[in-house]
């Protein structure tokens, strides 16, 4: 990371973004207006800050957006900086990364801009606007003129949950990996968060943004059964060391006790469906996947292969039966590739042929794995995974969700979508149905058509 920018960066053209934000005391966490840059191959962006007076430092980040017209991945240099505060006009903070979709890049740490309930101290840095400036590049590539964006904030974005890390009693530097995972009533995973970072005696204290309050809201009785959010989180050391963690409010329960909290009176929960049958038998199997003893062919995706049995996979799966036993060229080869398939969906399906119970799942691992059950004939994985699509509907997967229903004549799947729609009409009218309506024509109109026949029939 760099400090005040060079004089060859100030003549290299660049992409410059200027933010404005009225300050508004209790605000932790705000992200900027999107930008796009249309030099850099109409890339979508947003600035992230994060407040935290506890450790006396603002947290300052960039991140790409879900979804925009760019490449899958694009690397660029960046820098922020705050013009409007003087004794940080030469505290710059850079960086050069790839970024894809959704991708955001390293913390950058500067001292606290303002204290978050004090506005008297606020006062004393600057006005009652706060000004951030970011820098962009494109590696290796000049684009043909500088550019400059504005923006401006009335209220400061909004509110997330943050989980606050810091190590104890450090002599030597050390990495963290960090995988925090937000969770539904039944266990499964709906958001998944990654960190990497380095801890230090000057930087032992790290803050990780878990999800923000309007993704958290919006899916409220999704996310917050019982009012409580659950989290599982996973944290690797390279050095071992204590870890200090606080949270606002807890509640101490035996194992029935939080079962119930999470699972509430619904008795069609994750657990039921991975029941572990106490046969000797089952677990001589599952060594025997694990170890990849007695194989006797090999699946293939994504240049990654698994060890499997043909005996096992033919009494799972109708298809893999035909495959091994009927004139065909899979009976007599010993690596068999599987190439409308990715290796993590292959990892999946094996796992419940093998073991009858799922890993957690997003819903794209949940869809992605709806079609291999299909194309295998494996009907009571492909009723669980349509089961786990219905419970996770929203208005970015639904005309998706539609799609994978017709393709797959899941009648049940597709009636729940249009339901769906039926009680969020906005999305009629949103960019997403419009791209749906462009490419399945019939599919929509066919939908459409049930919808409106829904609403002249509510109790059909």
């Amino acid at each position: 990371m760099a400090g005040a920018e060079g004089s060859a960066d100030k003549r290299r053209t660049h992409f410059t973004f200027i933010w404005k934000i009225k300050y508004a005391a209790g605000k932790e966490f705000i992200k900027s207006p999107t930008f796009k840059i249309q030099s850099m191959e109409m890339t979508s962006w947003k600035i992230c800050l994060a407040f935290s007076s506890r450790c006396n430092t603002t947290y300052c980040w960039l991140k790409r957006e879900e979804k925009d017209d760019g490449p899958e991945s694009i690397e660029i240099e960046y820098e922020f900086f705050f013009p409007d505060v003087v004794q940080f006009s030469l505290y710059n903070r850079a960086g050069t990364e790839h970024f894809r979709n959704n991708e955001s890049s390293e913390e950058l740490e500067f001292p606290l801009l303002y204290a978050i309930s004090d506005e008297d101290t606020y006062e004393s840095y600057s006005s009652d606007l706060l000004t951030v400036g970011c820098r962009i590049w494109r590696t290796n590539t000049e684009i043909s003129k500088s550019e400059l964006c504005f923006a401006s904030n009335e209220v400061c974005g909004e509110v997330s949950v943050f989980i606050n890390l810091e190590a104890l009693n450090l002599t030597n530097s050390v990495m963290l990996e960090a995988y925090i995972d937000v969770l539904d009533a039944k266990g499964m995973v709906v958001r998944s968060n990654c960190f990497d970072g380095e801890f230090n005696i000057q930087k032992s204290k790290r803050q990780i943004c878990v999800i923000e309050k309007s993704d958290l809201m919006s899916n409220a009785a999704v996310l917050l059964s019982d009012d409580v959010l659950l989290l599982e989180c996973h944290l690797k050391f390279i050095h071992s060391f204590l870890v200090r963690n606080e949270i606002e409010a807890y509640k101490l329960m035996d194992y029935s006790e939080s079962k119930a909290v999470q699972l509430g009176e619904s008795e069609a929960n994750f657990d039921k469906l991975n029941v572990i049958s106490g046969c000797p038998f089952k677990e001589i199997v599952n060594e025997f996947k694990n170890d990849g003893i007695l194989s006797d062919v090999c699946l293939r995706a994504d240049n990654t292969s698994f060890p499997v049995h043909k005996l096992i996979l033919s009494s799972r799966s109708p298809v893999f039966k035909a495959m091994f036993t009927k004139d065909m060229k899979e009976k007599t080869s010993k690596c068999i590739d599987i190439p409308d398939m990715d290796a993590d969906t292959l990892h999946q399906l094996l796992f419940y042929i093998y073991e009858n119970k799922l890993q957690k799942l997003t819903w794209e691992m949940a869809a992605n794995l709806f079609e291999a059950a299909d194309k295998y004939e494996i009907l009571d994985l492909k009723e669980k995974c349509s089961t786990f699509l219905m419970d996770f509907l929203s208005v970015s997967n639904v005309c998706q969700t539609l799609v994978l229903a017709d393709m797959h004549h899941d009648e049940s799947l597709q009636k729940s979508a249009q339901d769906f729609i039926l009680n969020n009409s906005e999305i009629i009218y949103s960019d997403r149905w419009k791209d749906f309506r462009q490419n399945y024509p019939k599919l929509a109109l066919e939908t459409t058509e049930q919808i409106i026949y829904n609403m002249k029939h509510p109790s059909c």
